[in-house]
């Protein structure tokens, strides 16, 4: 009895191992129906697409690889890669809608929103997929490792990396400096405010706060984004922010950033909780 017991459990072993299928292919086999866009409730770097499939067969487990490309249906968007391996189970008939980790590998173009529509592309190879691969590993799934991934793909360079301690800046400027085989960039002066995000704006200061009432501690974060939805400046990072209602200040010098409007934005988790427009005055 013992070994028929043993038995069945290889074969019953072997048949969920069978259901387990990439995305590309399940779509290819019309396994499944699959619409991709962006997600407006994240930011850019974070969880910045979303997927809707419907299981058209039996019981399935797709899986999507940390690396893979998801390219934009126009040329204004980002592309986006995939920065944690997805895997999703979908039973026999049923539809479901899946946020995916993953990061900007444009950064002149604008974030993805929910009306944008994506298909799948291919996968990162080189620096990239090394770079995704360790975003995954130490979950620096922030602006910090955005900039790095540009810096990567080439559009931003190494001595522009900067952001806050607590979202691991050392480590990611360190590993950024060995994929590309460059000296590591010496730590930011403490009255560079371009670099350093501890520095004190002097200049055109502009202020500003949110209230938050949270139950439990979060990860809050208050962003500077542009008008085409690209963080430019976090103001704002705590890990560890506290529970009950809270007031977060923040402030920026304006004379770094030149355009004549830009929105401050509350993120708690990951997802964009407050919004709020600032105009710039004389501009």
């Amino acid at each position: 009895m013992r070994y028929i017991i043993i038995y069945l459990l290889v074969i019953l072993t072997a048949t969920l191992n069978a259901a387990e299928i990439s995305l590309s292919d399940a779509i290819k086999k019309k396994l499944v129906e699959c619409t991709i866009s962006g997600n407006s409730k994240s930011t850019h770097y974070f969880k910045p697409i979303k997927i809707k499939i419907k299981n058209l067969k039996g019981d399935i487990s797709i899986k999507i690889d940390n690396g893979q490309i998801f390219n934009a249906g126009d040329t204004v968007h980002q592309d986006i890669v995939v920065t944690q391996q997805m895997m999703a189970n979908i039973k026999a008939g049923q539809t479901k809608t899946f946020e995916i980790y993953g990061m900007c590998i444009e950064a002149h173009n604008s974030a993805p929103n929910d009306d944008v529509i994506y298909k799948q592309g291919p996968m990162a190879d080189g620096n990239l997929i090394k770079m995704t691969g360790f975003i995954e590993q130490k979950k620096y799934f922030n602006q910090t490792a955005q900039q790095a991934v540009w810096v990567i793909r080439g559009s931003r360079d190494i001595n522009e990396l900067y952001g806050f301690d607590e979202d691991g800046w050392e480590e990611i400027v360190k590993f950024t400096a060995s994929l590309l085989n460059v000296p590591v960039p010496e730590r930011p002066k403490e009255d560079d405010y371009e670099r350093n995000y501890y520095s004190r704006p002097t200049k055109h200061i502009i202020k500003g706060s949110f209230e938050i009432d949270c139950p439990v501690v979060t990860k809050a974060t208050v962003g500077l984004f542009n008008k085409q939805g690209i963080i430019v400046r976090e103001l704002y990072n705590n890990p560890k922010h506290p529970a009950g209602l809270k007031r977060i200040e923040f402030e920026f010098d304006a004379s770094q950033y030149t355009d004549p409007a830009y929105d401050f934005k509350m993120i708690i988790d990951g997802e964009i909780f407050i919004e709020r427009e600032v105009k710039i005055s004389g501009r």
